[in-house]
């Protein structure tokens, strides 16, 4: 059954083909796409409330009358676009896909992250889709460089060694491209804005977001936690402390005030985040064990479930 159907416009019939269907731009809402006669596609960007804003033109703008049906995705259970990381001891990397009922895929071997190699000093991070490619990229940072990218690879300069902290939690800045955080030695954190040219990753000038980030012995973020379309992170004290910064899609002042989520987190080794729309939350305790946190979309999460033992044998979750 459904609701009265809400009028969001006139003038769709310039439209031969309308498709709705997952996040399109960025920001964890679904979105819809129409094609003309002539074969523009066009994307128009959900704002969560059943409406939509201006339209944009799709990344390959045209040619798309020679398709007789458009159809968008939404979660493909045995494929779904969430993903963690997990490094080994000797540096080896291992990828799970998320099923989209809170388990995860059987484990596939990666190869070593670009030039790194097996390098135990490397820190990586896991992105929200810089390349904007449907995927999520890994960041890894070795011997002063940064190494962004899935399907491609891009090195992006020296002087990422100072760094302590990569986090990639989607877009803070509202234009619908993936962004970076990165904390500094200092405790500084540095807002690094995606500006992806597809399928390359690319960053605007850095924008500092203060000192005292080094409060925290862990960032994370993946997805909405809060249900406004905003990207959020979490972030947890020593003490066990954890703390949720709802996003305000603004460059200069991306984050709300913190929420506490309570404590107790320091029973956990790992913590990382995983999105499916509402962010969610994974941890792994002393003896090994995964478990998932299900985020309820409202800033908290649903009681945890148990994805099995054995995780103690990486070093880093991402």
């Amino acid at each position: 059954m459904f609701k009265p159907p809400v009028k969001v416009g006139n003038g769709w019939d310039s439209y031969n083909q309308i498709a709705g269907g997952d996040d399109m731009t960025g920001d964890g809402i679904g979105d819809l796409v129409g094609r003309t006669v002539d074969g523009a596609l066009y994307i128009y960007p959900g704002d969560g409330t059943g409406h939509f804003g201006d339209r944009s033109s799709f990344r390959w703008p045209s040619g798309w009358q020679e398709a007789d049906v458009l159809a968008t995705a939404g979660g493909v259970p045995a494929y779904g676009k969430p993903r963690i990381l997990g490094v080994d001891a000797q540096g080896a990397l291992y990828s799970y896909r998320s099923l989209n009922n809170g388990k995860l895929s059987d484990r596939r071997r990666d190869p070593a992250p670009y030039y790194c190699g097996t390098n135990p000093a490397t820190r990586f991070a896991f992105a929200s889709d810089l390349a904007m490619d449907g995927e999520a990229d890994l960041v890894a940072s070795c011997d002063d460089l940064l190494y962004t990218g899935a399907t491609a690879t891009e090195q992006q300069g020296f002087g990422w060694g100072g760094f302590t902290n990569f986090t990639g939690p989607g877009d803070l800045t509202g234009d619908g491209m993936g962004d970076l955080l990165a904390r500094d030695s200092t405790g500084i954190m540095h807002l690094y804005p995606g500006v992806s040219t597809y399928p390359l990753v690319h960053f605007a000038d850095r924008i500092g977001l203060g000192a005292g980030w080094n409060t925290y012995d862990t960032i994370v973020g993946a997805g909405d936690y809060t249900g406004d379309g905003r990207a959020d992170i979490l972030a947890r004290t020593p003490a066990g402390a954890l703390y949720l910064y709802p996003g305000t899609g603004d460059p200069h002042t991306p984050f709300k005030d913190r929420a506490g989520l309570g404590g107790g987190w320091q029973q956990y080794t790992h913590l990382t985040a995983i999105g499916d729309g509402k962010g969610d939350l994974l941890a792994v305790s002393s003896e090994g064990e995964l478990f998932s946190y299900t985020g309820t979309g409202t800033g908290g999460f649903r009681p945890r479930m148990s994805l099995g033992r054995g995780w103690n044998i990486y070093r880093g979750l991402y």
